[in-house]
């Protein structure tokens, strides 16, 4: 390997872990806004997108420099091409981070209700599966990237579970029904979270070990 190569691919490492931890950041506070009713902080994730899509397209540009000038072979190859399906799935992580938020925001606005616990527990689970997630990628961990995918379960009966409280709280709080389906809309949308850290975890194992493991049982 070229020394010029090796730098470009510690330069692109480190890029990704920087984009990694920022939208870490933004995914968990979007989800403490949306259970702490925090208008302010939901407001702060809403509007700080543009650091997130232009460290998308240094990443997608620093990869494509890679392949272009150096064929890059073998475990080189495989953590650029993983880089770049990292790197899109963060950005579309981070709008779905603002589609809470800007939920959130909705939400608290109307009158307070309690936040039923099936949806603190889905936001906790959710945030622990993307931290888990970054930490896989950072320290190049395929059993914990492995287990990433099995806690994706986990997440979608929770959104079972609350979409269930939903069914039962319209009839009697009909006087709550917008806010109740924004809770509801802000759900499906972290399950979508949950999704995107699971496949961010199966690219870090086929980063790690080659194994293409998606559509297969985790």
């Amino acid at each position: 390997m070229s020394q010029d190569m090796q730098l470009e691919l510690v330069r692109l490492r480190r890029a990704l872990l920087t984009m990694s931890a920022s939208t870490e950041a933004r995914v968990t506070e979007a989800f403490q806004a949306l259970v702490n009713r925090d208008y302010a902080a939901a407001d702060r994730v809403r509007t700080g997108d543009d650091e997130i899509d232009k460290m998308e397209v240094d990443i997608e540009s620093a990869c494509l420099r890679i392949l272009a000038l150096y064929q890059p072979m073998a475990s080189d190859l495989r953590f650029v091409l993983a880089a770049m399906r990292i790197n899109t799935a963060f950005e579309r992580m981070a709008d779905l981070a603002r589609s809470v938020a800007k939920r959130s925001m909705k939400i608290t606005e109307q009158p307070p209700f309690d936040t039923p616990e099936a949806l603190r527990e889905m936001t906790e689970s959710t945030r622990k599966m993307v931290a888990d997630t970054m930490l896989a990628l950072s320290q190049q961990d395929i059993e914990l990237a492995r287990a990433v995918r099995r806690s994706d379960r986990l997440i979608d009966a929770k959104n079972r579970e609350l979409y269930v409280w939903v069914i039962r709280e319209i009839p009697t709080h009909v006087d709550r029904v917008q806010p109740i389906i924004d809770m509801l809309l802000a759900a499906r949308t972290i399950e979508r979270i949950g999704d995107t850290a699971s496949q961010i975890a199966e690219d870090v194992m086929f980063m790690i070990g080659g194994a293409i493991v998606r559509h297969t049982p985790a």
